[in-house]
């Protein structure tokens, strides 16, 4: 079943770049590594292949926000985005991305 997300159109939210590396839970698949390369309060982007379709939820744990839904809403080559099933308030995304940016980079 595909969800329902609203229909707000969230392309001039402002985006955050982010490298940000984390693992997120999908009922089908399991367990999948995520790349977050920009991040807003409606959802973010990834890079890396993954296998899921359209619609398709995954559960991803972020600092300070804690779990989180979010919903395959495009996909292109290697990026896809997903939008979040909840906003993010204001205040707390300031604080996830302080938190992303006081992480070491992968390797």
């Amino acid at each position: 079943m595909r969800a329902k997300l609203s229909v707000r159109d969230a392309r001039k939210a402002l985006r955050h770049r982010v490298d940000f590396q984390t693992v997120g839970t999908n009922r089908r698949l399991g367990d999948m590594a995520l790349h977050i390369i920009n991040l807003s309060a409606q959802g973010f982007m990834n890079e890396g292949t993954i296998a899921l379709e359209l619609g398709e939820r995954v559960e991803l744990l972020l600092p300070f926000i804690g779990r989180i839904d979010a919903h395959l809403v495009w996909q292109h080559g290697h990026q896809a985005g997903f939008q979040f099933e909840r906003v993010i308030r204001e205040k707390d995304l300031n604080q996830l991305l302080a938190d992303i940016a006081e992480r070491p980079q992968a390797i």
